[in-house]
């Protein structure tokens, strides 16, 4: 594939504005997962209101167990497919994403830097 004869065609260009929409809609997200992580803890600890607490009623007592394990894991259900567990994977999920566009636009910005420097010191007349 050629360029043509248009020398802006082809250019790479960078849209801080974006990255930095892009950073600021991670880290949003990334808290706001932690905070639905730790009310999934929280909500895991209540009582249910299914009759958990009557003794005749062992089938209660069993779908509390299965819904707290769901919220966070336990026997019937792993601690990474409980809801503060996939909770959690999205955040740190979010915070790498983040923190890639970060170090993305930071190399960007140190190329062009080093690019545009050494454009100066070969250009005639330098």
């Amino acid at each position: 594939m050629t360029l043509g004869d248009d020398p802006g065609r082809g250019a790479l260009e960078f849209d801080d504005a974006a990255a930095a929409a892009v950073v600021d809609a991670c880290h949003t997200l990334a808290a706001d997962l932690q905070d639905l992580e730790a009310r999934a803890r929280e909500l895991a600890n209540l009582p249910l209101g299914v009759g958990e607490s009557d003794p005749d009623l062992e089938c209660a007592r069993q779908l509390a167990r299965l819904v707290r394990a769901l919220a966070v894991g336990g026997d019937e259900v792993p601690n990474a497919a409980s809801a503060a567990g996939l909770l959690r994977a999205a955040r740190v999920y979010a915070e790498e994403l983040e923190q890639q566009v970060r170090e993305a636009a930071r190399g960007y910005v140190e190329h062009d830097d080093a690019v545009a420097r050494s454009l100066r010191d070969t250009s005639p007349g330098a």
